[in-house]
């Protein structure tokens, strides 16, 4: 008789090759995350937030200086300045606002630069942000075009890229 137990008298023998194919599924399976973060491209907030927060004041600038045009039949002047649009100047017959609530500032808490007649745009208005370094007239700055084009002149930051990595 044998001196082993009933139930461990056979076994079945396990496969050697077992405990890799687990552990290269393991490797592959956690390998993948890695893989997908590396080769996809990484945005930076900068690359949307203040360009889509200035297109969007901006925007919201050009519509009430013309609603403002239309109902005095010019913009406000440069001493006026973007004011206008929330307090009525003393040589505004016709005036029919407020425009706005309030006067934004941009990303980086600057006032808003606004000339009437414009030097860019010598019909209608200048409208730009100074950009991060709040000086007019450097590469940073964005500015909006006349009131009937709806592109916007943007100058990229050098100190911010569109794409981190890819």
């Amino acid at each position: 008789m044998s001196s082993q137990h009933p139930s461990r008298a056979y076994q079945i023998p396990k496969p050697r090759h077992h405990n890799r194919i687990t552990l290269r599924l393991l490797a592959c399976l956690l390998s993948l995350p890695v893989l997908v973060y590396a080769l996809t491209p990484h945005y930076t907030i900068c690359d949307f937030t203040p360009h889509r927060m200035h297109a969007t004041d901006l925007q919201n600038l050009k519509t009430a200086l013309t609603a403002f045009q239309l109902d005095t039949g010019r913009f406000p002047t440069t001493a006026e300045g973007l004011q206008a649009l929330t307090t009525q100047p003393n040589s505004a017959p016709g005036w029919n606002g407020p425009y706005m609530d309030a006067i934004p500032l941009d990303e980086w808490q600057h006032p808003y630069i606004y000339r009437s007649p414009g030097t860019q745009n010598p019909t209608t208005f200048d409208l730009l942000s100074p950009g991060p370094d709040g000086i007019e007239a450097t590469p940073d700055d964005i500015a909006a075009r006349s009131p009937w084009q709806h592109s916007f002149k943007t100058f990229a930051s050098p100190n911010c890229m569109n794409k981190t990595s890819w």
